[in-house]
């Protein structure tokens, strides 16, 4: 061979040793199985030797080609730049994809994909899904993970003075979740109408409002705080910044390969094409709450911290920004983890390259995140998740952070994994086939959810990805469990529904699953504890299903219970016991008033509805909805939830009351007709707890503001979450702190707190 052509050989199995490094490829599309084919090709004798070198040469180039082509079929998002032409080329060869994410190579690639998008949607009238649906747990010392119980709250934390005090209710024990409130034992924080409130506890008959972090909020840009975290003596606020731009202020870039003449400068003009000082440029500076269609915004989430060193005046000491809305964070050990939602316009062409790759700033420094930071999945839609790391205990270290083409939502966690879910639409049944055994109903809306694995601690790192058909409810749908990962989806719309849990290895491949659960209802609660998990699902009654999962590879429904109404919040009380905090309802739907049940889950062939209370009349719980709501005070075996309650009354006109009792005196109407019935409508507001004793749900007590407060209040929705330090209730609301003494309910203090004022949207 001359020197050319082994120059030209070495070239080629170079390239192939970098492909199949940076992109493992399924074992029939090795390299040595390629060059197992090419050593039985059948080839016509040379003739000469210089010919036979040329096509062995001509040969292992084509064998190249076609390597490359397969790649490229494959899904890969990058690949070499010296290649690119034959990538291109070879696009339409048809192999099996795998359920991964590949990395970017560059940013010039990521943009192309973006300018592919945008072109899309007019050539083949491409329909974009911005739709997203937003998923934490410990490592026991075995490996696993412990049962999902009553969270951090069985762990009680004491104050400097030796009194227990609450904590958020969280999914997993030792994973922290942002609330509105958060409470150390001396300090209560608290979010209302976007600003920070800082209040002391003791004593408590002296509760007061310390400081508070506001916002300086402009014209054209708007900061707030949406939920908080609390590490030792740091505060961690979550929220987001609005920036808010009119269209004709907006430059104009002009396309690549575009010019405009020097002659002919282009001046700033409205979408409607007017020209400067007209009519509609006066009508601009008409206050935007009228014209909102002027303005366009962009949105960052921010996670701000905080030194508490002086309480009166917190010290910002740390300020992370990230494009996106804000969905979650979790805070494992040091460690705070933000994910946050980025959508891109693509129809905005002129800015697409700039808004195209997400940006992340530290301490006002920004930077794009680079492409090799950015994985892209097999479908890619123009909306990221992003997840940014910070170490409390180290806040001179740089954040990590990691971004995925595709979207995202819930966030689940472990000590060492983050997995996070996106959705996927892909048109009506039977747009997508995902096996007999799984029944979707023709014409149904076909949906599937996509698992991003991340590893984290001190890294954000992925490891892999998985889908499983349907859609998930919240958080709770998730779990990971001795290794195995199990995921609870409905499939299908509401008349054409059902419900499924999947059961994934460690490389989110299905090993396990039961499907067509309860078919024409959707799943309205999911919680699994070790090797059992319990579904409610709802059309007009409440089946309670109850499944064994002790073998990964052969999940079963064991039980069956059927009662009236929904529990959509299901936490353990026992091992046996199981609390559900939902609905009331009968035999034909829903009816007024939250229903608190008490499932014995002893049997579980046989589920049964120990005990319930029904809290009847126009009433509703956060906490039927947001597990954070829910108080849990194990030292005194009680549970809590903030109610609000709408009383009617209905009275005739021309009564007299007393109170709010009131009466008829029997006196004609003034015109000689018969009295009017008409109805008065009273807001009440409680936090109430409760206790499980024998097998019964009793109610303990409920706590109120006074009525000078909660008439003050009662506009911003009453009281929103309720806490504890030692033998002292605290309830918080928009406009007040109250202190109660447990036993009595008696007020021991209360502060008057400014009432936010209404939001102002552009």
């Amino acid at each position: 061979m001359k020197k050319k052509d082994k120059k030209i050989a070495g070239v080629i199995k170079e390239q192939l040793a970098m492909f199949e490094k940076n992109n493992p490829l399924p074992e029939e599309l090795s390299r040595e199985k390629v060059t197992e084919l090419l050593k039985y090709q059948q080839t016509p004798t040379p003739k000469k030797r210089t010919v036979m070198q040329y096509r062995r040469v001509i040969s292992m180039a084509a064998a190249f080609a076609v390597f490359v082509g397969l790649l490229s079929a494959y899904g890969l998002f990058g690949g070499l730049e010296g290649i690119q032409k034959t990538l291109d080329a070879l696009k339409g060869v048809n192999v099996q994809q795998e359920s991964r994410l590949d990395t970017g190579k560059s940013e010039a690639q990521i943009i192309e994909l973006f300018k592919q998008m945008s072109q899309k949607r007019y050539d083949n009238c491409y329909d974009l899904n911005f739709s997203l649906t937003w998923p934490m747990n410990v490592k026991s010392a075995d490996g696993g993970t412990p049962e999902s119980t009553a969270g951090q709250n069985d762990a009680l934390s004491y104050n400097r003075t030796g009194e227990s005090y609450g904590q958020t209710n969280v999914q997993v024990k030792g994973i922290d979740e942002p609330d509105v409130m958060k409470n150390d034992g001396r300090y209560l924080y608290t979010v209302s109408g976007g600003e920070v409130r800082i209040l002391s506890l003791l004593p408590p008959e002296n509760v007061k409002l310390v400081s508070t972090l506001k916002y300086d909020n402009t014209q054209g840009r708007r900061e707030s705080a949406e939920s908080l975290l609390v590490k030792d003596n740091l505060l961690v606020v979550l929220g987001y910044e609005r920036t808010y731009s009119k269209y004709d202020e907006k430059p104009r870039e002009e396309p690549a390969g575009e010019t405009v003449p020097a002659e002919e400068p282009v001046s700033p003009a409205s979408d409607n094409g007017a020209a400067e000082g007209s009519e509609s440029d006066i009508e601009e500076t008409v206050t935007c709450d009228s014209l909102c269609w002027y303005y366009s915004n962009s949105v960052r989430t921010v996670c701000t911290v905080y030194d508490l060193s002086d309480i009166t005046a917190p010290k910002q000491v740390k300020r992370i920004t990230q494009d996106g809305e804000f969905i979650t964070a979790r805070l494992v050990g040091s460690e705070v983890y933000i994910l946050s939602t980025y959508s891109v316009d693509i129809y905005d062409t002129y800015g697409l390259e700039k808004s195209c790759i997400p940006e992340v700033s530290q301490d006002g420094k920004e930077a794009k995140i680079p492409a090799d930071e950015i994985n892209v999945v097999k479908e890619p839609e123009p909306n990221y998740l992003i997840v940014c790391s910070a170490d409390l205990a180290d806040l001179d270290a740089p954040i990590r952070k990691k971004a995925v083409l595709g979207a995202g939502s819930e966030a689940y966690c472990t000590a060492d994994s983050l997995f996070a879910a996106r959705t996927v639409y892909s048109g009506e049944a039977p747009a997508r086939d995902w096996g007999a055994d799984i029944v979707i109903q023709a014409g149904s809306p076909v949906a599937s959810t996509e698992i991003f694995h991340f590893a984290i601690g001190g890294k954000v790192e992925y490891k892999t990805s998985g889908k499983v058909p349907g859609i998930i409810l919240n958080q709770f749908s998730m779990d990971e469990y001795k290794g195995y990962f199990r995921i609870a989806t409905t499939s299908g719309d509401w008349q054409k529904s059902s419900s499924n849990v999947f059961v994934l290895d460690k490389n989110l491949k299905v090993v396990g699953k039961v499907q067509n659960i309860a078919p024409g209802e959707r799943i309205f609660g999911v919680r699994f504890m070790g090797d059992t998990g319990y579904v409610i699902t709802f059309e007009q009654t409440d089946p309670l299903f109850v499944l064994d999962l002790k073998d990964p590879a052969a999940p079963k429904v064991v039980g069956e219970l059927k009662i009236p109404g929904f529990s959509s919040y299901l936490h353990p009380v026992t091992d046996t016991l199981l609390l559900g905090i939902g609905q009331n309802g009968n035999e034909r739907g829903t009816l007024p008033g939250i229903k608190l049940s008490l499932f014995d889950v002893s049997d579980p062939a046989r589920p049964k509805e120990a005990d319930k209370i029904v809290l009847s009349g126009d009433s509703y719980t956060e906490a039927m909805n947001n597990h954070r709501a829910f108080l849990v005070y194990p030292e005194k075996g009680i549970f809590a939830i903030p109610v609000s309650m709408y009383n009617t009354i209905n009275y005739r006109s021309g009564a007299k009351t007393d109170g709010e009792v009131m009466y008829s005196d029997g006196v004609a109407s003034p015109d000689g007709g018969e009295m009017v019935w008409e109805s008065h409508t009273r807001f009440v507001s409680s936090f109430e707890t409760f206790t499980v004793r024998d097998g019964k749900i009793l109610k303990v007590r409920g706590y109120r503001e006074s009525p000078a407060i909660a008439t003050r209040t009662s506009n911003h929705g009453g009281i929103i979450r309720g806490t504890y330090v030692g033998d002292t209730i605290y309830t918080i609301s928009a406009g007040a702190l109250t202190a109660f003494d447990i036993e009595s309910g008696k007020i021991l203090g209360e502060a008057e707190l400014p009432l936010p004022t209404e939001s102002y949207y552009y």
